[in-house]
């Protein structure tokens, strides 16, 4: 048994350093419903007993071995009767369900939107997650590496803004909201948020909800919800210390500690990164030093919580983030595209949050979040590419501030083992002014109130049905116009939006679950979609209404192997009213909701072991984005193909070999002037190693497109060329 046990943990090392979604418990709560099933289907009770007996063994061994004191069932060699047997496999899920939800070091608790355990132990219809941490490319720090190895994801540049972002099975970045901890964090003004900005040193999983989307996030996500779930410390000291260096005279340095108490635990850390210049490929023909793309960031956060009895946790976070950058300007070959040459000197982000859950017993478990944010940020423009006058009428200052207040509410049901009821209400003020100076300051308030009910039905041993409703209403409050040199209102409304859901599994052998759901889902307009000029580049659209989509799927997930893991989803969805930019002539356009599109793709995924220390990763995302109206919305930036491979080697001593190829097919693009063109297919390559040095300390090297490719996501904005890059690490 000491034997199996230490295979059986050397497995689990293994496979949550490279996919941080396997462990143990997820295991345990595998075999025990799969046991629930037989025991149903009329398994005999003393083989039944034997495989119950040989779980709770591990689950012994496992609590004496890591410190965990479990009320577990007593010795299974007493059980006589099915009906015990049953009680004893209730028991033991629950503390198993229990420990998973509320561990030390896993994903924060408190930050999870979706409950995964019920829905990951028959491996069916939960949020997928990766753990950013573990990255073995580009440092170990980038959130959109991240989450491009995911299926149905694909990075997104907005080269007009100099940011980042994914698409999400054609979704982009304005109907797929990001979230910290169930917090929203995307601006209120552009419905946005840069990926850059969010380092992955604190985050301990990040959450991807494709299919049945918690109403717990409240209002927009049409395309589904990205949530960063912080981690917990989990001895009395953690300390998590890295310095690197990157191609383009990059510097990274990251400092976090963390202590856990019987009843609390606090951590804090500091996070630094700053690059002179963007490396561009040897084949571009230019300079390898993409001009004015200098970025510098500064990034901290505190974090308190209380554990209180049962379920109940109290925590606060306050984080403060400020950076700068340049902006590359335009350097493609269409003349009619206005260059810019502009430089954000500043970015100022500050938030707080309050995250309670409160264990009511038999009556289920509240849980309370409140959130305030506020941002700063200063752009300017120049004449030209000296960055030094401002003569020209195209040349201005521009201040904004954006602030948000919050809270979202939700009660669990958890005395009924039948139905799993929720109900969530969100509330969500924003606040944006802007107004170059000089001019007068233009105010935009919005009022946003989201309610929701959804409900886990179980309807035998191996059916589940889900389904949900909810209901969003956003009031328009205020929104000045600037026009003639005086401030005018522009009209006021309200917007409702209406979207319910439902879901059905299906539990197919010991690992396996099918799956089926539809639904509607909604996005209401950003402040900047219905008001902006964007800096005369636009006309404002006051009655821009919700984007609308219904949505289908159709999936198989293998959750719980020793060397295998599965997936594989049809999806379609059926988009109406999608808010797109209809020009008016070159460099002016307005956002008006026009056409029908069909989403159609399929995703497959899995990750096996070929040897006992070699272990690869095969990902294939297939998307057709078709219009189904005269005029068609332009559908661009998405690839039609998508494939990623990835192998890890980690042969005995202290070395850990990475490699990873991701193909991306050609795809339409359409640049600032409204010229659509085809971008080209592409393949990069990225290898790291990684050295064990001494205990809790490593040095890791590597290359992100080692092959130095030219490739491009938006026109006229080369992405980086070949970047060599060093990390020295120690945690303890």
């Amino acid at each position: 048994m000491r034997s199996a046990n230490r295979l059986l943990w050397t497995w689990a090392i293994v496979s949550g350093l490279l996919f941080g979604a396997q462990d143990l418990v997820i295991g345990w709560l595998t075999e025990l419903q799969q046991l629930e099933a037989d025991l149903t289907a009329g398994e005999q009770l003393k083989t039944a007993t034997a495989r119950f007996a040989t779980v709770l063994t591990e689950v012994r061994d496992w609590a004496a071995a890591s410190g965990v004191r479990p009320a577990l069932p007593p010795p299974s060699d007493k059980l006589a009767t099915p009906e015990q047997l049953r009680r004893q496999i209730s028991s033991l899920r629950q503390f198993l369900e229990d420990y998973e939800r509320t561990r030390a070091g896993s994903g924060f608790h408190l930050g999870r939107v979706e409950v995964r355990v019920v829905g990951r132990a028959p491996g069916g219809l939960s949020a997928e997650s990766v753990d950013p941490s573990q990255s073995l490319t580009g440092g170990g720090r980038s959130l959109v590496e991240a989450l491009t190895a995911l299926p149905g994801v694909n990075a997104q540049r907005v080269g007009s803004r100099n940011e980042s972002g994914v698409f999400l099975r054609g979704f982009d970045r304005r109907q797929v909201p990001l979230y910290v901890d169930g917090i929203p964090v995307y601006q209120p003004y552009d419905g946005t948020a840069d990926l850059e900005r969010f380092w992955t040193a604190a985050v301990a999983e990040v959450e991807v909800s494709k299919s049945f989307t918690s109403a717990s996030y409240g209002p927009n996500t049409l395309g589904g919800a990205i949530n960063l779930v912080t981690r917990e410390p989990d001895a009395r000291l953690r300390l998590d210390l890295w310095n690197g260096f990157s191609s383009g005279r990059g510097r990274d340095a990251s400092v976090h500690a963390g202590t856990l108490g019987r009843r609390y635990w606090f951590q804090g850390g500091l996070d630094y990164s700053a690059r002179d210049w963007l490396p561009l490929p040897s084949q571009s023909g230019a300079s390898n030093r993409r001009a004015n793309s200098d970025r510098s960031e500064l990034g901290g956060q505190l974090q308190a919580a209380w554990l209180g009895r049962g379920k109940s946790r109290y925590s606060f976070r306050y984080s403060g983030h400020s950076a700068e950058k340049g902006h590359p300007p335009y350097a493609g070959l269409d003349p009619a595209v206005a260059v810019r040459y502009w430089r954000w000197p500043q970015w100022d982000k500050r938030d707080i949050y309050l995250l309670a859950a409160k264990d009511l017993g038999s009556r289920g478990l509240v849980r309370a979040r409140l959130y305030a944010d506020s941002t700063s940020t200063y752009l300017r423009s120049f004449d030209d590419a000296s960055y030094s006058t401002q003569l020209k009428r195209s040349s201005f200052n521009s201040p904004t501030r954006d602030g948000i207040t919050g809270a979202v509410l939700d009660w669990e049901n958890h005395a009924d083992r039948t139905h799993r009821l929720k109900f969530s209400g969100h509330w969500r003020e924003e606040l944006h002014r802007e107004g170059n100076l000089g001019e007068p300051q233009r105010h935009f308030r919005d009022s946003v109130f989201t309610a929701g009910v959804e409900d886990r039905l179980n309807l035998g041993p191996r059916w589940q049905a889900l389904a949900g409703f909810s209901l969003a209403h956003l009031r328009v409050r205020r929104a000045d116009d600037f026009r003639q040199g005086a401030l005018v209102p522009f009209p006021t409304n309200t917007l409702l939006a209406v979207s319910p859901q439902a879901a059905l599994l299906f539990q197919a052998g010991r690992a396996g679950t099918f799956y089926w759901t539809a639904g509607r889902r909604t996005r209401l307009p950003t402040m900047k979609e219905r008001y902006s000029y964007r800096m005369g580049q636009a006309l404002p659209n006051p009655d821009l209404k919700p984007e609308r989509a219904r949505q289908f799927e159709a999936g198989y997930r293998r959750s719980a192997s020793s060397w295998f893991w599965v997936e594989a989803a049809g999806f379609l969805y059926r988009v109406h009213d999608s808010a797109q930019r209809y020009y008016l002539q070159p460099n002016l356009y307005q956002v008006r909701n026009w056409g029908r599109a069909e989403y159609l793709g399929a995703e497959f995924s899995s990750r096996f072991q070929l040897r006992s220390q070699l272990w690869a990763r095969l990902n294939y995302t297939y998307l057709n984005r078709r219009g189904r109206s005269e005029p068609a919305p332009l559908l661009v930036e998405v690839p039609r193909h998508i494939g990623l491979f990835s192998a890890s080697w980690t042969p005995p001593g202290r070395l850990a070999l990475y490699a990873e190829s991701r193909y991306e097919a050609a795809r339409l693009a359409q640049n600032d002037a409204g010229r659509v063109l085809r971008l080209g297919s592409f393949v990069v390559l990225n290898v790291s190693v990684t050295c064990r040095l001494a205990r809790g300390l490593e040095l890791q090297a590597g290359a992100s497109n080692l092959l130095d490719r030219a490739y491009y996501l938006a026109d006229g904005y080369p992405e980086e060329g070949r970047n060599v890059f060093t990390k020295l690490r120690y945690r303890f």
